[in-house]
């Protein structure tokens, strides 16, 4: 049913397939919602929402489809919320919610998403924060949240990401500092705070992120210096400065002999 355009509904009698395993929705434009389907559909493995734009809401239902291992709802321009049943959905490994750009919370429930180990987030633009349910997610290795540009902070809880190796918000342009918590991220090597013209400062607890390889702070022009203790960080090689720190010049005295700085 691709780009099936005139589509905006399906029928309830798709409870009567047991066997599904794949449904593939992408680009019908005016469907708008889903049907209730009473646990029937368990055996789905492929669900494909991408790029339907006039989707509202998904069915409690959502939360029976256990197998399912990706959720895909990006471009789902008129998705205002995820209903608390997605705990449900143990399975999940990847949900992809780019460009949902009326979607203005993630909610607590995603906390109990034990396998989850990506989220990607990009261009939410009326999401201001994450749940601190977040914080739970201990498998999640990439965090995408670049272009929330609403996006003010991040939660304390962001600590418990564990595994988490690539953490993105580059151009979320209302977040001016990050937590003290960021320093327990010992996974992680690569952090883009690309464009985020309202960042202040880095906490001095970024010392604690002794696997990063790569920090870019291209075009953080509020950014007054950069702190001691990431000269320190042993694995890091490669700082992006471009467009900000103009009193050190690419980056600050204490980084210059042992860094990458561009």
């Amino acid at each position: 049913m691709r780009h099936c355009v005139s589509l905006t509904s399906l029928p309830e009698s798709l409870n009567d397939l047991p066997a599904l395993t794949t449904l593939n929705l992408e680009s019908c434009t005016r469907l708008t919602c889903l049907p209730n389907h009473n646990g029937n559909l368990r055996a789905l493995t492929n669900l494909n929402l991408r790029h339907c734009a006039a989707l509202t809401r998904l069915p409690d239902s959502i939360g029976s489809l256990t197998a399912l291992p990706t959720l895909q709802l990006s471009f789902c321009k008129a998705l205002e919320a995820l209903p608390d049943r997605i705990a449900d959905m143990r399975a999940v490994t990847n949900i992809k919610l780019r460009a949902c750009t009326a979607l203005t919370a993630v909610p607590e429930a995603i906390g109990a998403l034990t396998a989850l180990t990506a989220l990607n987030l990009q261009t939410c633009m009326l999401l201001t924060r994450l749940p601190d349910a977040i914080g739970q997610l201990a498998a999640l290795r990439t965090l995408d949240v670049s272009n929330c540009r609403r996006l003010a902070c991040l939660p304390d809880s962001i600590g418990g990401l564990v595994s988490l190796t690539m953490l993105n918000l580059d151009f979320c342009r209302a977040l001016t500092c990050l937590p003290d918590a960021i320093g327990s991220l010992a996974a992680l090597t690569t952090l883009n705070l690309g464009n985020c013209s309202q960042l202040r400062s880095l906490p001095s607890t970024v010392d604690g992120l002794t696997a990063l390889t790569a920090l870019n702070l291209h075009n953080c022009k509020a950014l007054s210096g950069l702190p001691r203790a990431l000269g320190e960080l042993p694995r890091l090689k490669r700082v992006t400065t471009l467009g900000c720190l103009g009193q050190y010049g690419k980056c600050g005295p204490h980084m210059q002999q042992r860094k990458t700085c561009l």
